[in-house]
């Protein structure tokens, strides 16, 4: 499999062609003499828009006493009521996720199949908790949802603006002007 990206300043092309069995997705599926290429050509003007900022000014700061927060939020496990499958693969996920976030000096904390009242009453506490000296925070759920914006814990569901709305700047005055960053990744059912 290869990847190959050309740009100028009127056009930006990119090619995509897999050409040997072992870049096949699955070999059985794939014969060994076909070649598949896919291209797309297309013509943008490239342009800039002029700004009386600087550069840095579009850039957040790190350099705080730490780097960012990162709270996980899996719920692998529902009430027998909602009817909802378990999510196999969940401790792996957040093994992945682990790893990225500490890469970046990110302290993760990870909860495990709260119920509705233990998530919501979490994340109040953790937007009224002292976050000043960090310079980013990240909030991971991974469970059931739908298209609704509904968020499924243990025992029942959550509107993803309930989860949201306390890291706004207006209410959590410790994040104002810094990145905040929601990973929601929802399987629906």
């Amino acid at each position: 499999l290869s990847l190959v990206e050309e740009h100028s300043s009127t056009q930006i092309r990119s090619s995509l062609s897999c050409d040997s069995p072992q870049n096949k997705p699955n070999n059985k599926t794939w014969s060994s003499s076909l070649k598949c290429s896919v291209s797309c050509t297309s013509l943008l003007p490239v342009f800039s828009i002029p700004s009386e900022k600087s550069p840095s000014s579009y850039v957040y700061r790190t350099d705080g006493a730490e780097r960012g927060l990162c709270v996980v939020f899996s719920v692998d496990k529902f009430d027998p009521i909602l009817c909802l499958p378990p999510r196999n693969g969940s401790l792996v996920d957040i093994q992945n996720i682990k790893r990225a976030f500490t890469s970046l000096d990110f302290r993760v904390i990870v909860h495990s199949n709260p119920t509705s009242e233990s998530l919501f009453s979490l994340i109040r506490t953790i937007s009224t908790q002292n976050l000043r000296d960090h310079d980013c925070f990240a909030c991971v759920i991974l469970s059931h949802g739908d298209e609704g914006g509904l968020i499924y814990a243990t025992d029942g569901s959550i509107p993803v603006d309930r989860i949201i709305a306390p890291f706004r700047g207006d209410q959590c005055l410790d994040l104002r002007g810094k990145p905040k960053l929601f990973f929601i990744q929802v399987c629906p059912f």
